[in-house]
């Protein structure tokens, strides 16, 4: 082990780091579309921040609940829309394979010159993980544009139920849970006390 040698930030790595970037940056935009969904569907801003601490596989599974429950009467967006957060499911492994594991750069031919053609996946996430040893630059490639054309078509999809919604051709938002219901009270009794104290402090300015 002592004899064991690599290199750090090599000049042939650097169109692999670019690459394993956009999925990372493309997943984030498909990951604030999730919150922007949740807070559509739920008309609860409040519980955004609960929303966001949950792994994004279960807030896939809060949407898609949201989506049957307040899905547009139009069938074709209710099947796109439980389609898209599939494919975020899916794709989202990906980024999470390259993310939350060492790589190690593997050539086609065995000179191992120029660009490496793959990452080797070092499972590190427990026993049972194994992610998909192999990630080539084409998959790599393919799932950095599917992931920008997945955030877009979510925006998208997100904005058209959106018109529905304000057109009134949505069910409406289910009332919170008693406990939720007593949440929301004491946020809004906080607020209702820091705006009558940010009005008495202006009143004394303006004295």
């Amino acid at each position: 082990m002592t004899k064991l040698k690599y290199a750090v930030d090599s000049p042939h790595t650097r169109p692999w780091a670019e690459r394993i970037g956009r999925i990372i940056m493309n997943t984030s935009a498909v990951e604030l579309e999730s919150v922007l969904w949740f807070v559509q569907l739920t008309e609860r801003h409040e519980d955004a921040s609960r929303f966001f601490g949950q792994v994004f596989k279960t807030r896939i599974l809060e949407i898609e609940r949201h989506i049957e429950a307040r899905g547009s009467t139009d069938k074709g967006w209710r099947r796109k829309a439980l389609r898209a957060w599939n494919d975020a499911r899916r794709l989202a492994a990906i980024r999470n394979q390259v993310a939350h594991n060492p790589l190690s750069f593997w050539w086609k031919d065995s000179k191992e010159q120029g660009e490496p053609n793959f990452v080797y996946v070092i499972a590190m996430r427990g026993a049972g993980r194994k992610p998909k040893d192999m990630l080539e630059r084409h998959a790599a490639d393919k799932a950095g544009n599917e992931l920008a054309a997945l955030a877009q078509q979510l925006a998208v999809l997100r904005e058209q139920w959106c018109a529905q919604r304000d057109q009134g051709l949505v069910p409406p938002a289910a009332e919170p849970t008693g406990f939720w219901r007593r949440v929301r009270a004491r946020i809004h009794r906080r607020i209702d006390k820091i705006s009558m104290a940010m009005e008495a402090v202006r009143a004394a300015d303006g004295q």
